[in-house]
């Protein structure tokens, strides 16, 4: 049920310095004429007056009393701290993020296991020769190869190796067993240094014989691998070549 409007009026008008000194009556005591007047039977009303407004204030004094100690109450001690409760489910799976570029196909047909693929399309001829030219052979059924035209003419193929790899073997295989060299190359300037020597159609360690140590070529920012077959007939032919590689 809510709240019924008040039914009283305000006894006076006075606010500020004027209040106080009605306050200032008060505390000299001054209500106690009224009762006086009440027990000299002067105003024996006063005397009534007096008595219902003792107990409305007493009946106020009540209702604060309740209030404050029965519906608000006074705050009690914190209690003990309960057991953690079980954990919670967990919560959705976040949005996948978008899958990256598929990296680009490398040259040589990019990287199988430990070996990088060299296919024959990426041999070129040099130009010692005025004919510089290099062709797809297909005379025999169902075998190709490539061949040079002109029998003083070098082959090259140019490798990059993947970063965090490095080169520890290479195989060209060719009909016949031509000399094929295998050099380190710095792209910003051309400046190549020889690795390994041997011939085709054998697996070449890249080991330096004269210090008994390996020189397995690193990939960097700016290197490559080239490889050279020399050839001395317009009738040899290369099939293809791999290159076997580590973790640095």
């Amino acid at each position: 049920m809510a709240l019924a409007n008040k039914k009283y009026s305000p006894l006076h008008s006075r606010t500020g310095n004027a209040k106080t000194a009605l306050k200032a009556k008060f505390d000299e005591g001054h209500i106690n004429t009224l009762l006086d007047l009440a027990d000299n039977e002067i105003n024996p009303e006063f005397g009534a007056l007096i008595y219902q407004l003792q107990e409305m204030q007493e009946e106020f004094d009540e209702i604060r009393r309740h209030i404050v100690n029965d519906v608000v109450g006074q705050q009690g001690p914190a209690g003990a701290q309960g057991p953690q409760g079980p954990a919670g489910s967990n919560g959705a799976a976040g949005a996948q993020g978008n899958t990256g570029a598929t990296g680009a196909t490398g040259a040589a047909g990019g990287v199988y296991g430990n070996k990088i693929k060299v296919l024959p399309n990426m041999f070129m001829s040099n130009d010692d020769a005025n004919l510089e030219r290099v062709m797809v052979e297909d005379d025999t059924a169902n075998n190709f190869s490539i061949r040079v035209g002109s029998s003083t003419i070098e082959m090259y193929a140019m490798i990059a190796i993947p970063e965090g790899k490095k080169v520890t073997h290479g195989q060209v295989y060719a009909s016949q067993n031509r000399t094929c060299s295998f050099y380190v190359v710095k792209y910003t300037n051309g400046a190549a240094t020889l690795a390994a020597v041997g011939a085709a159609n054998s697996n070449i360690h890249f080991y330096d014989t004269r210090n008994n140590t390996d020189k397995y070529v690193s990939s960097t920012a700016t290197n490559y691998l080239l490889i050279k077959v020399s050839t001395s007939s317009t009738a040899d032919k290369i099939y293809g070549a791999e290159l076997t590689i580590a973790d640095i």
